[in-house]
This record gives C-alpha cells, sequence and structure tokens, in this order.
C-alpha cells in the first residue's frame, strides 16, 4: 500500500489541472507528470492503463490507493463534469494539510521528545528508585503523606499504564480511517469540533459544485451519499434523501437536524434557496469555512505546546515533591 504524501498529492493535482486547462489529454498529462516523477512510474503507468482500458479516472485513483477523499472530489467531478474545478480544490485541500502536518510536527517535537524521556524516567524510578524509598520508608515506620503513597501504588502499573497509552494511541493512528473508528471518534468534543468544519466545507463544495452544474438536488443528495467517505456525514445525507423524497424542502431539513455541520450551512441554504443562488452561496461558504478551519487549528497548536509543557512539569513536580516530602517528616521526628 503506497503512502501517498499531502505534498505528493497538493503538486499532482496542481500539475494536472494546469497541463488539462492547456487542453491535453487526461491521458497524455498523466504520462508528462510520471515522465517528470510527479508520481511514481509504476502507480502513473498503472494509473494510465487502467483508462486506457476504460476504467474511471476515480476508480483508477482507487486502484493505486490514492487517499479516499481525493477520490471523493474526482469521482464528484466526473458526474458533474468539472474536473478541473476539484481538481483546484484538492490542491488546496492537501496543500493546507500539508502546513498543518508541518507545524504540528514543528510544535509537538519538543514536548514529545521531552515527554518520552519523561516516561522512559518514570519507568525507571517506578522499577528501580521508588522501591528503594518504599522500603526506606516502611523500616522507620512512618506514616506516609497520600500524595507519596500515590506516587508508590501507580508506580507498580506505570510500566502497564506506559504500554496500554501507547497501544491506544497506535490504534488510533490506525483506525483514524476506518469507518467505525470515525464513528467514535466524532464523539470526542475536540475531533468532533474538528469534523463538524470537515463536513461543513465538504458538503458546501460539493453540493454547490453540482448545483452550479444543474444536476437536481434528488440526484445531488443521492450521489454524495454514494460518495462521501465519512459515515456520520453519509449517514445524514441518507436521512436527508428520505425526507426530500417525502416532500420536504432542504431548507426545513437542514435546520431541523444541525447537529453534523455549522449552523452557518443552514442559514446559508435558507438563504440561498431564498435569493435563488444557492449554488453560489455554498461555494463561497465551503472556501469561507477552510479559512475558519486553518485559524482553528493554528489557534489549537498555538495550545498545544504549553499546554504539553506545563503537563510535564507538574508531572515531574508532584514525583520529586512525592519522594522528598517524608525525607522533612522524617528530619523532624528525629530533632
Amino acid at each position: 500500500m503506497h503512502n501517498w504524501k499531502n505534498e505528493t498529492i497538493a503538486s499532482f493535482s496542481y500539475h494536472l489541472k494546469n497541463i488539462i486547462e492547456s487542453g491535453i489529454s487526461l491521458v497524455d498529462s498523466i504520462q508528462m507528470l510520471t515522465l517528470q516523477q510527479v508520481i511514481p512510474e509504476n502507480k502513473g503507468n498503472k494509473l494510465i492503463q487502467m483508462i486506457q482500458q476504460g476504467e474511471s479516472f476515480s476508480n483508477a485513483l482507487q486502484e493505486i490507493r490514492f487517499p479516499v477523499i481525493f477520490c471523493s472530489f474526482i469521482q464528484a467531478a466526473e458526474l458533474h463534469g468539472n474536473l478541473i474545478f476539484a481538481l483546484q480544490q484538492c490542491h488546496r485541500y492537501y496543500l493546507t494539510r500539508a502546513k498543518w502536518v508541518k507545524k504540528m510536527k514543528k510544535v509537538m517535537f519538543y514536548p514529545v521528545f521531552i515527554l518520552s524521556f519523561l516516561c522512559l524516567g518514570l519507568v525507571f524510578l517506578s522499577i528501580v528508585v521508588l522501591p528503594s524509598f518504599s522500603a526506606l520508608y516502611e523500616s522507620f515506620s512512618y506514616e506516609l503523606p497520600a500524595t507519596t503513597r500515590f506516587v508508590f501504588t501507580l508506580s507498580h502499573v506505570f510500566p502497564y499504564l506506559i504500554v496500554l497509552m501507547i497501544t491506544l494511541l497506535l490504534l488510533c493512528i490506525w483506525g483514524r480511517r476506518r469507518p467505525t473508528f470515525q464513528v467514535v471518534f466524532v464523539r470526542v468534543p475536540f475531533i468532533a469540533a474538528y469534523y463538524r468544519y470537515r463536513y461543513t466545507q465538504y458538503l458546501s463544495l460539493q453540493l454547490g459544485s453540482f448545483m452550479v452544474a444543474g444536476v437536481p438536488m434528488l440526484s445531488t443528495i443521492t450521489l454524495l451519499e454514494q460518495i462521501t467517505p465519512w459515515p456520520t456525514l453519509s449517514n445524514y445525507l441518507t436521512n436527508t434523501k428520505q425526507k426530500l423524497i417525502d416532500g420536504d424542502t432542504l431548507s426545513n431539513i437542514v435546520q431541523e437536524d444541525s447537529e453534523a455541520l455549522l449552523p452557518i450551512f443552514s442559514q446559508t441554504v435558507v438563504l440561498g434557496e431564498e435569493t435563488g443562488k444557492l449554488g453560489e452561496m455554498l461555494g463561497r461558504l465551503a472556501i469561507t469555512t477552510e479559512e475558519w478551519l486553518a485559524e482553528k487549528i493554528e489557534k489549537w497548536m498555538t495550545y498545544l505546546e504549553p499546554i504539553l509543557t506545563l503537563f510535564i512539569g507538574l508531572v515531574m513536580a508532584i514525583v520529586v515533591i512525592s519522594l522528598f516530602l517524608p525525607m522533612f517528616g522524617l528530619i523532624q521526628a528525629v530533632q
């Protein structure tokens, strides 16, 4: 399975859009990008071969393991007929994502580095140092402070807690793109906020594109229900489709059931239906939501480093104070 980098996908989207805009066919465009090593040669050749055999561009991309979100953008473009617009949006999405990942790595490097050494140090303390202190204090028959007793008790299970935390972290990394895990993730407050922005941006962009292309509303919702990469959003679209079939309007539906999306989505739909410019307004909302999400992530990341640093300092302070606090009591008792 090829692990596509965000930078590679952004570059592929950007150059493919520009080449197609110049009037060159899709196959020839991909061949040029393959020769320029924008994508690996074996993946590019397989992509060309599948398209020449009659496969759709989106199916060929899925076969070479392109990300699900990228494939959903391309699949939607094949339906509403604006591939250049979809590639432009993919370029923006993955370029922004690449910047977020770089900044996240930069912000988290120092705290994670210190936290790793802290965990190793605590494991060493729990295995070597704390048992010696515990035996020393027990020999004096001295009643230990509550914090010291807690640290000694925690030291027995701390190595197992470290293993459990690492296992859960690896499980989250592995399962973040699996449908079953996504249903769990969207229930976590911080992650749920991110998904609401992402659902709103994605649905606004796709729905607006279909409407500008003249695709009927019910057909649009049905198509988006099939290609959306998130189970929660897919279920939302399933319910929306059923209510449309029952004769309800989109504005009433989004006002009644707005938990999955930002409130501004329902407001935009209402105003768009009143003015007859729903497609254009949703397109602008998609751009605005993407900018808001970028600002939110910037703000969250600025808080991340001091929070992690403060947490590490508190843990160190509690451990050190808990170890040496009984000594002061022993000294006073001896005096």
